[in-house]
């Protein structure tokens, strides 16, 4: 039997970056199938960035669940506040 998870969309930002000539867009949703309530809501953003001129690579987040919405819209806005415009790259998985 394949393992399906079913995600509904319940909140979506869209952030503009002066010098960025797109929107990056950050979205929170939650588990419908409810299996791990600590990860009950995810968030996802549509771009990586290198958050710095010496950093070796893009800044990816390494927790990008939470057992409230509140929870993972801190995150969420946390790493939209750190964005710089270094080196934005599309999520290929947003």
């Amino acid at each position: 039997m394949l393992y399906k998870s079913i995600e509904k969309i319940v909140q979506e930002y869209v952030l503009s970056i002066e010098g960025l000539t797109f929107t990056i867009k950050g979205r929170i949703s939650e588990r419908l199938d409810n299996t791990n309530p600590s990860q009950r809501f995810s968030w996802a953003i549509s771009h990586y960035f290198r958050p710095s001129e010496h950093a070796g690579g893009h800044y990816l987040p390494s927790t990008r669940s939470a057992s409230t919405f509140q929870g993972a819209e801190a995150m969420l806005k946390a790493y939209m506040d750190g964005i710089t415009t270094l080196d934005v790259t599309p999520n290929e998985y947003y």
